[in-house]
């Protein structure tokens, strides 16, 4: 077996993302990180993957998470 390679884009949102942008489905989607002490943007999150660090076990919700 030959290498795998991984390449993750991932944003942080933060306090200037007081909601998702629209139009994040199919290729245009991505992943956000939410840190600790920060709001969720709120809206449609369309097909992004969300790591909200402020909830138990830094929840996980959007298509890539299992």
């Amino acid at each position: 077996m030959g290498d795998v390679k991984l390449e993750v884009a991932c944003s942080f949102a933060d306090r200037n993302l007081p909601q998702f942008p629209e139009g994040l489905y199919g290729g245009n989607s991505a992943a956000f990180v939410v840190p600790v002490g920060t709001p969720a943007p709120t809206g449609n999150p369309g097909h992004i993957t969300v790591h909200d660090l402020n909830k138990p076990s830094s929840t996980c919700q959007g298509p890539m998470c299992r």
